[in-house]
Formats: C-alpha cells, sequence, structure tokens
C-alpha cells in the first residue's frame, strides 16, 4: 500500500514539474512573440510613435508580458492588435494567413468562428452583399443592429481592435472584426454563440435572423471555393454603367472603353499581378482610341493599395497616351480606399487636375506607410508595421484652392462629396458614374 502511494506521489510530481516546464517554455515563446512586436515598433520610433509615446507604449508592452501567461491564444491576439491599434495607423495590425497556397491575409486566425455574411457600405447603409447559402433570404439587405445594438455602437464596442487613422477608416475597417464570435464576445457585444441581428430589406421591410457561427476555415473555404450566395445586381438599361464588364481584365485591373467617349478604369489594388500586362494594353488602347476619348475615369473604391511606384506610373501612361488637355479626369474613391490607392487619387487631382469624388479620406494629414513584416511563430500570424511617413496634404495639394482635395481641421475630404444611394445600387445605378456622365 505504502508503495503504491510512493508512486502515486511520485506520478503526481513527474505531472507538475513536466506541466511547469511547458507554461515556462511556453511563457518563453510568448514573450520571444512580444519582444519582436516591440522591437519592429521601435524600428522606426519617429513613425510608430507619431500619434502616441515611447513611454505609453513601454509601459504597456510590460503589462502585457506580466498578464501573458494568463491569458489564451486570442485573449493575447487581441491585446496586441489593441497595442498596435493605439499606434493610429492603419497599416500597423496582425495578419494571418489563411490559404497555404497564396499570400492571402485576414484580420482573423483559421482557429477562430465567424459568422458567414460578408459586408460593404452603400452610402450610410450597411450592406449583406453575401452569405452562406442557409442565410441567402438576407442577401441584399442592410443590416441595421446585431443583438439590439445599433450598428455604430458595435463600431465603437471593438473600435480599440481596430487600427485606423480616422472615423472613416474606422467605419470601413471594423466589418472584417465586426463578424468574428470570439471578438465580438470579447468586448461584450455578445454573450452566447448565436446572434439576432435586425434588417431591412429592399422592400423596407424590418425583420430579424438568427446566425450561429462557423469556424473561419469553413468560411473561408466557401469564399474561395465562391460558394456564398451572393447579391445580383440587376443589369441596367443605362449604357453608362461599365462595372461589370471590361474589356480586358488583369487580376486586379480592369478597363473599359464606353461607347459615351468615356475610358473607365477599375483598380482593385496596386500589386505585382498583371500590372505589366495592364499597363502595356491600356498604353494600346489609348494609342487606339486617343481621339475619341473625352472622359476618363479611375475607379479606386474599395481599392486597397499596394505599390507607390505603380501610381506614379499609372498617372505618367495616362498624361503621355492621352496628351490632350481637354480631356476631364476623374477619380472614384471611398472609405475603402486605401494606402497608395490613396496617394494614387492625390497624384491623379496634382498633376492631372483630376476631379477627385467621394468624401471623407481614410488617410490622416500626416499618414504612414511602406509596410514591413515579421513572424510571430508562437501566436502563428504576422506584426505589419510601417517605417515611413508620408505628406498627404503636400500630396494632395490642399493649399491649391483649384485643388479637389480640401483640409477641414485634422480630415482630409473630397471638395465634391458624394454617397452612393442603396436604392440606385439594387437597382444597378451607380451614383458616382452618373456624375461623370452628366457633368459638363
Amino acid at each position: 500500500m505504502e508503495k503504491q502511494q510512493r508512486h502515486t506521489i511520485i506520478l503526481f510530481i513527474i505531472i507538475v514539474l513536466v506541466s511547469l516546464g511547458y507554461v515556462a517554455v511556453q511563457k518563453y515563446y510568448i514573450e520571444k512573440d512580444i519582444e519582436i512586436v516591440d522591437e519592429k515598433i521601435k524600428e522606426k520610433s519617429n513613425v510608430s510613435f507619431l500619434n502616441t509615446n515611447s513611454k505609453t507604449w513601454n509601459s504597456d508592452i510590460k503589462k502585457l508580458k506580466q498578464d501573458a501567461i494568463f491569458l489564451d491564444n486570442v485573449e493575447l491576439q487581441i491585446r496586441i492588435q489593441e497595442l498596435l491599434a493605439s499606434l493610429g495607423q492603419y497599416n500597423t495590425e496582425l495578419r494571418y494567413s489563411v490559404n497555404e497556397d497564396d499570400n492571402s491575409e485576414k484580420r482573423y486566425s483559421q482557429d477562430m468562428h465567424v459568422y458567414p455574411i460578408s459586408l460593404k457600405w452603400i452610402g450610410d447603409d450597411l450592406l449583406i452583399e453575401s452569405a452562406a447559402y442557409e442565410y441567402k433570404d438576407i442577401v441584399g439587405s442592410r443590416l441595421t443592429e446585431i443583438n439590439n445594438m445599433k450598428i455604430e455602437d458595435v463600431i465603437s464596442k471593438i473600435s480599440k481592435l481596430v487600427s485606423y487613422e480616422n472615423k472613416a477608416g474606422l467605419r470601413y475597417r471594423a466589418l472584417e472584426y465586426m463578424t468574428v464570435y470570439e471578438y465580438l464576445r470579447y468586448y461584450q457585444v455578445i454573450d452566447i454563440d448565436e446572434i439576432e441581428i435586425k434588417i431591412k430589406d429592399r422592400y423596407g421591410e424590418v425583420r430579424t435572423r438568427r446566425i450561429n457561427p462557423i469556424r473561419a476555415y469553413s468560411f473561408i473555404d466557401l469564399e474561395d471555393k465562391n460558394k456564398l450566395y451572393k447579391m445580383t445586381i440587376p443589369n441596367s438599361k443605362n449604357k453608362s454603367i461599365p462595372f461589370k464588364r471590361g474589356e480586358k481584365v488583369f487580376d486586379d485591373y480592369e478597363y473599359t472603353y464606353v461607347k459615351n467617349k468615356i475610358l473607365y478604369i477599375k483598380i482593385k489594388s496596386l500589386l505585382d499581378d498583371g500590372y505589366l500586362k495592364f499597363d502595356e494594353s491600356l498604353n494600346e488602347l489609348l494609342k487606339y482610341k486617343n481621339g475619341e476619348i473625352d472622359k476618363v475615369v479611375l475607379d479606386l473604391r474599395d481599392s486597397h493599395g499596394g505599390k507607390y511606384s505603380f501610381a506614379n506610373r499609372i498617372v505618367d501612361t495616362l498624361k503621355v497616351g492621352t496628351g490632350d488637355k481637354n480631356i476631364k479626369y476623374y477619380v472614384l474613391i471611398n472609405g475603402g480606399t486605401y494606402s497608395s490607392s490613396i496617394d494614387l487619387a492625390f497624384l491623379a487631382n496634382k498633376d492631372l487636375k483630376a476631379k477627385v469624388i467621394g468624401g471623407d479620406i481614410t488617410a490622416s494629414p500626416v499618414s504612414s506607410g511602406e509596410v514591413k513584416a515579421a513572424k510571430l511563430s508562437e501566436l502563428d500570424c504576422l506584426i505589419r508595421y510601417c517605417t515611413r511617413l508620408y505628406d498627404q496634404a503636400e500630396l494632395g495639394d490642399v493649399q491649391n484652392k483649384k485643388s479637389s482635395i480640401i483640409l477641414s481641421g485634422n480630415t482630409l475630404k473630397t471638395r465634391l462629396y458624394l454617397k452612393q444611394k442603396y436604392n440606385n445600387y439594387i437597382r444597378g445605378i451607380d451614383d458616382f458614374y452618373e456624375y461623370v456622365v452628366n457633368d459638363n
């Protein structure tokens, strides 16, 4: 009996020692990740601490190290993202690789849970653009509440998690966080898995719908395999609606020559894929159609940026290719226009005298960019951080009274403020493009 008790005690001691050893090892690697975050942010302190100070940052890092061992991975990821968001730079954040076959990244990990809907701002209305097939009845409706909480209040609740530079940026950036179960639960928007949303459909009818979360990797798989139920916009009889059919499509670049002498160019991002072919093809079209183009439209709505050099080249291509001072240029932007795509809008405004149409701009007068990334091994994610400051007010030519960009307080805005109307959108009418067509 005593021998058995001794064996039990020895086994217990071994288990305790192994557990303590595991905790010590885990603590070591977690601290390594936190140190990487600290090191990378301090790499360019003049950039990182533009909107805060190193003393506050150091205090927060110290507190995080103390708390880390008591946090699970999701809580730790949230705490680190809150730290990064406190810097007030929309390119400084955590990202998660979601597909081994490409470089796709999300603001949540595959192991989290998401509500299987995709959201998009249409003016002041939050559209449910797509959903898993079991929720197809809500696609095309406007989301107004989550668990009896108005959408603006939900955004306010989760705002500490979002990397943004102004209110326009917060409004758009919050969308990807807003559908993640772990984030909503952490900020006490929900207390059980199932949520109840309030929607207003295209006919104005208000109703509620219950939605359950699914594993994030399942939702990502539905996205990748194009198996989400998507909103369909009816084909408009108005021939001035160009988006949907491009003569040439090169990944993130598309152009359409419209019969009413308008060259419409849609750019989703300024990345490598397809750019050179796009530039070559656009040059050919400009030579062929040069005398037949009266207006050029650069549609940068929901364009997430990329290489600044590409922004310069596109402006140069248009400037050289058209060569006609009588051509009118227009740039369409919204709150989903980020980074180098904003730079492209500003360059077109300055060098092509383009009329920029949109509203509040997501970049601050002094913004940050030239993004680098580092791996956090224990947390299995990336930290993206900025290494350079840009004077967006100067690039936007705000001192020029004829500029389309103005500085209002600490916010950059377009002189021409336009919002897409939901009722027009669902009928296939693009209010921004209609303005271009009718502008004389």
